[in-house]
C-alpha cells in the first residue's frame, strides 16, 4: 500500500500519567502504531462478534416464542361434553 493510500491517527499520551501505559506499549509491541492497530482489530471484531451474538440470541427467542404459540394452539384437547 503506498502512503497516499493509507490514514495516519495520532494518538497524544502525557509521558507522566500515561507512563504505564507508555512503558507497557514499549516493552511489548514491536512497533507502538502496530500494538495500537492490532488491539483496535482486535476490539473490532469482539464488537462484531458479540452483536453476532447479540442477532442470535434474538432469533432463537423469537424462535421459542413462535414454537410456544404453536405449542398453545396444539394443546388444545377437547372432549366428548364440549359437543351436543
Amino acid at each position: 500500500m503506498s502512503n497516499k493510500n493509507k490514514l495516519r491517527i495520532e494518538i497524544r499520551l502525557d509521558k507522566t500519567d500515561d507512563k504505564e501505559l507508555i512503558d507497557f506499549i514499549d516493552k511489548n509491541a514491536s512497533t507502538r502504531a502496530g500494538f495500537l492497530k492490532h488491539i483496535l482489530i482486535m476490539y473490532k471484531n469482539k464488537m462484531e462478534s458479540m452483536q453476532f451474538n447479540e442477532n442470535e440470541q434474538a432469533k432463537e427467542v423469537d424462535s421459542e416464542k413462535d414454537h410456544k404459540k404453536l405449542k398453545r394452539i396444539n394443546d388444545v384437547s377437547f372432549s366428548s361434553n364440549d359437543f351436543d
